[in-house]
């Protein structure tokens, strides 16, 4: 019987630490900055989990620019807030993001699969012991 969560997931979630820009669709509800900066807790095929020191609404759609390592153009997202939780923290308000992904741009797909892939690799060969 599965209880983890993890098990429920339908593909797998790396943990890597990226800079994020995140931008509200203009159609909806503005936050008091339009653009956000973050950083990737982790991302998958399907979807990405950030920290924002902004609460997101939930449901909205946001476009993304995720940085790559050693890259300078970012790659372009679309996707929608699945979910928001508060994360503890003594200094200041945290929130954890849960995006899913649906739109990756067309030049950005190749450049996406890839590093997702390398990402997946490196954690199988640390499993590997590659």
């Amino acid at each position: 019987m599965k209880n983890n969560l993890d098990e429920r997931r339908k593909y797998l979630r790396l943990d890597t630490v990226n800079k994020i820009e995140v931008y509200l669709d203009r159609k909806f509800i503005r936050i008091s900055k339009a653009t956000v900066s973050a950083f990737t807790k982790n991302i998958s095929v399907e979807g990405v989990c950030f920290f924002s020191e902004k609460p997101f609404p939930n449901g909205k759609r946001v476009r993304l620019e995720i940085y790559l390592p050693g890259e300078e153009t970012p790659l372009h997202i679309r996707g929608q807030i699945r979910w928001v939780s508060a994360v503890k923290n003594k200094d200041k308000k945290v929130y954890e993001v849960g995006v899913k992904l649906f739109t990756v741009e067309e030049n950005d797909a190749t450049r996406f699969i890839s590093y997702v892939s390398s990402c997946m690799a490196a954690r199988l060969g640390r499993y590997l012991h590659l």
